[in-house]
């Protein structure tokens, strides 16, 4: 394992899971949208 990534992960570990949730809230959005307007 490189150290260095390794310790990049660390320190980012937060701002992945909240960048993850965030970009998981817009897809199910858009999933939500696009499939009301499928059903239209």
């Amino acid at each position: 394992i490189n150290s260095d990534y390794f310790m990049c992960n660390l320190q980012g570990i937060q701002t992945i899971f909240s960048s993850s949730a965030y970009k998981l809230v817009i897809i199910l959005d858009n999933v939500r949208l696009s499939w009301l307007w499928f059903r239209h």
